[in-house]
């Protein structure tokens, strides 16, 4: 009995090796390391990428089922478009499939901002596509692009050559790095994540376990279904739910400095406006830079896409604080200074960035309005804690606006 099962065993794992040798959606998901495998990888321009050896990462690193040889539509961006927090079918580049004739293939990455979109569109233009679309975020992406240029030392040219700008920018370091700043109070906003046993400590269990879920395909399908069996379970489970709730809000009411607890009879959340304020600053010299710097690098992708002959448009995606606006205002008397101001330089970062995209003849779509729909219609476009990515809810909701836009456009993409 032992030696029959032994032997469905190896049967199995060689069905699934061979698999994976032949079908790149099967090796995505087969051939996945657990949570000891790195999420990212080393990289001499970018500073990382996403690591392919991740569940649900392609031979690139991204977040698709394989890497074609053409598509339709290449997504660049960062978590917001990569996805965190909902599955990769949810996430809007691949709903923006699903809702129409369209292929779409998601190069998008936490942490990335326009810069490092420019790093990558050698990589998009040769899946040969008709539009590329920037997804362009307030929550961070002009701190990501003012680190990525000062201090991984990439696309120098994009900084400002003035020397009062730069002489600013460096008595700013010298008061405290920005990255170091961010951290701090990011540290402070949310929740560390928790950790059940020391990193350093080393078993012969998690060795072997390493082994597997580095080599054996059958342990990548256990995985797998492990996964959509958790997911599942999150969704449905509304006590686990309301557990999870209560636990956030206490932690933000503690720390009611840097947090905003939403909660009415349909919809709950938390707001960090205090991390989101300090990265969309102006105040500050650096998130200057980082704005003329996305910009600039803005501009650059549409040069290039242009001279490919590929279609170019920025996707403005606001931070969830903005999106709930609306929601927030019903109650004036609770309204923290710090939520106030961001949504008041948020609005106006906004409206500077639409001049500019119209003053350089860039087409640009803005999701605030679906999004803001969403809540209007009942239906949460966040998740309830301090996490500012969007839902499943919410990426569909992007979706709907991208495909809406392109058709508004006449944007002609078949082939």
């Amino acid at each position: 009995m032992a030696m029959m099962v032994f032997g469905v065993i190896l049967v199995s794992e060689g069905l699934l090796q061979f698999t994976c040798l032949i079908s790149g959606k099967a090796s995505s998901v087969l051939i996945s390391g657990g949570s000891n495998v790195p999420h990212m990888i080393k990289d001499p321009e970018l500073g990382y990428r996403p690591n392919p050896a991740r569940p649900e990462h392609d031979r690139k690193g991204f977040r698709n089922l394989f890497v074609p040889e053409e598509v339709d539509i290449v997504a660049l961006g960062d978590s917001q478009t990569y996805g965190t927090g909902v599955p990769p079918e949810s996430v809007w580049p691949q709903q923006l499939a699903k809702l129409s004739d369209l292929t779409a293939y998601n190069m998008a990455y936490a942490g990335y901002g326009p810069t490092h979109s420019y790093i990558l569109l050698d990589e998009a233009i040769a899946l040969h596509p008709k539009l590329v679309i920037e997804a362009f975020y307030a929550g961070n992406d002009l701190y990501d692009s003012y680190c990525h240029v000062y201090y991984r030392d990439q696309l120098t040219w994009l900084k400002s050559a003035e020397e009062a700008s730069q002489r600013q920018i460096r008595e700013a370091e010298e008061d405290e790095r920005l990255d170091k700043r961010i951290s701090r109070l990011w540290s402070v906003a949310y929740p560390p994540r928790n950790t059940s046993s020391p990193k350093d400590q080393t078993t012969s269990h998690t060795i072997v376990r390493q082994w597997f879920s580095a080599h054996s395909r059958l342990y990548g399908l256990l995985r797998a279904v492990r996964r959509i069996i958790r997911r599942a379970l999150t969704v449905h489970d509304k006590q686990e739910a309301d557990r999870r709730w209560e636990s956030q809000k206490q932690y933000a009411r503690e720390r009611k400095q840097y947090c905003y607890v939403y909660e009415d009879d349909q919809f709950r959340t938390i707001l960090t406006p205090d991390y989101r304020l300090k990265a969309l600053d102006h105040e500050d010299p650096r998130i200057l830079e980082g704005k003329n710097i996305s910009f600039n690098a803005i501009e650059a992708l549409r040069e290039r896409t242009q001279a490919e002959n590929i279609g170019f448009i920025v996707l403005l995606i606001p931070t969830k604080e903005l999106v709930f606006k609306e929601l927030v205002l019903r109650h004036p008397e609770r309204m923290s200074s710090e939520l106030q101001e961001l949504i008041e330089k948020e609005e106006t970062f906004w409206a500077e960035t639409k001049e500019f995209l119209d003053r350089h003849s860039i087409n640009w779509l803005d999701a605030l309005p679906a999004l803001r729909q969403c809540l209007q219609e009942g239906n949460q476009p966040y998740q309830m804690t301090q996490d500012g990515h969007p839902s499943a809810v919410g990426h569909e909701a992007i979706a709907k606006t991208v495909l809406a836009g392109i058709r508004n456009a006449g944007i002609k993409l078949k082939r």
